[in-house]
């Protein structure tokens, strides 16, 4: 339950995001709209790499918990932080750089390429940030902290969201609504930094003896 609940919510939160996205470029016009549509496409590419990568860690993260093996579980967390963080970057990079190429391969309207290049620049920007979440999520998960991994899962595509949404189409229109996906990640990541060090910080061995 502690595992599947979290998972659940953060499918179904996905789903909120795209709504509520597309609820709020509806006064932009349907070009938007459509090329939203792709970016959320590609995007989720990216988000499944980097989600298999952080869940196929899971269950040596629950054997360590398990033994309460800290030297392992140390090592362990440096080497999936260090691997995913570094596999973020590189799709990060590759999907700014092809972004009117990614784009073109769905459609050819010049309008909606051009549009779909900015907004998948801006939602894949802080990719490594989404992947660090995810790896939180992970482990709290595997160390049975419920709580921990229902705070991230409804956060960065859900409560953050909208709330980042609502104040951004407020106060800044069109890009307010495409900011808000990079500024849910940045505060949903420290909001998973602060729970990690709060309940989990000590549970690893961070100097060699």
């Amino acid at each position: 339950m502690g595992i599947g609940i979290p998972a659940a919510i953060a499918n179904m939160m996905q789903s909120f995001t795209a709504v509520m996205t597309n609820q709020y470029l509806l006064p932009y016009g349907n070009d938007k709209i459509a090329a939203m549509g792709i970016v959320l496409k590609v995007s989720m590419i990216a988000l499944l790499i980097l989600t298999g990568l952080a869940f196929g860690g899971q269950p040596l993260y629950g054997y360590y918990f398990g033994r309460g093996d800290k030297k392992r579980l140390s090592e362990l967390f440096r080497f999936t932080l260090v691997f995913i963080l570094s596999v973020a970057v590189v799709l990060t990079v590759l999907i700014i750089v092809l972004s009117p190429f990614l784009m073109g391969i769905f459609m050819d309207a010049e309008n909606i390429i051009k549009d779909g290049t900015f907004m998948l620049r801006a939602q894949v920007i802080t990719m490594p940030l989404v992947a660090l979440v995810l790896l939180f999520t992970i482990i709290f998960q595997s160390a049975g902290k419920v709580a921990g991994s229902f705070v991230l899962s409804i956060s960065r595509q859900g409560v953050i969201f909208l709330i980042v949404l609502v104040i951004g189409n407020i106060f800044a229109g069109y890009i307010g609504v495409m900011a808000t996906q990079a500024v849910s990640d940045i505060i949903t990541s420290l909001i998973a930094i602060i729970l990690f060090r709060v309940q989990l910080s000590g549970t690893f061995r961070w100097k060699s003896r």
